[in-house]
């Protein structure tokens, strides 16, 4: 019916040569949770890194196509809100004097890049009816 995984890339590029993309293959909701977990802590200090693992933490609660919409809904209303602090960049120098930079938030980017890379594989899961399952 389907493959569900933790999205690593060898795995997806292998599953995508095998069955020639014509078997739904998701992303797994619990270990996407606990890597947004990872990289937010479980106590994040700033607003934006509070509603976003408030989100992750919705994750597998999702049992409908409804439910998928709002959660959606809402990780959208957080990158209108808070968006630009994923591409905030800080400056420094290297040790040989030459300047380099980093991203600010890099956990709280991560958080939101996975998330919205994979959201057409988060919830393929509900496109299976209750007859399919059992």
């Amino acid at each position: 019916m389907g493959i569900t995984s933790d999205w690593h890339g060898s795995l997806v590029s292998s599953i995508k040569h095998i069955f020639n993309e014509d078997i739904p293959h998701q992303r797994c909701l619990v270990y996407t949770e606990r890597y947004c977990k990872q990289k937010l802590t479980l106590k994040p200090k700033t607003e934006s890194g509070i509603e976003l693992l408030q989100l992750t933490k919705q994750l597998n609660k999702i049992e409908t196509k409804i439910q998928s919409k709002k959660w959606l809904r809402d990780l959208h209303k957080w990158y209108y809100k808070y968006g630009h602090l994923t591409t905030q960049r800080s400056q420094g120098f290297k040790e040989d004097g030459s300047k380099t930079w980093w991203y600010t938030h890099k956990n709280l980017r991560a958080t939101y890049r996975t998330l919205y890379t994979t959201l057409d594989h988060l919830f393929l899961h509900l496109d299976l009816t209750p007859s399919v399952i059992s």
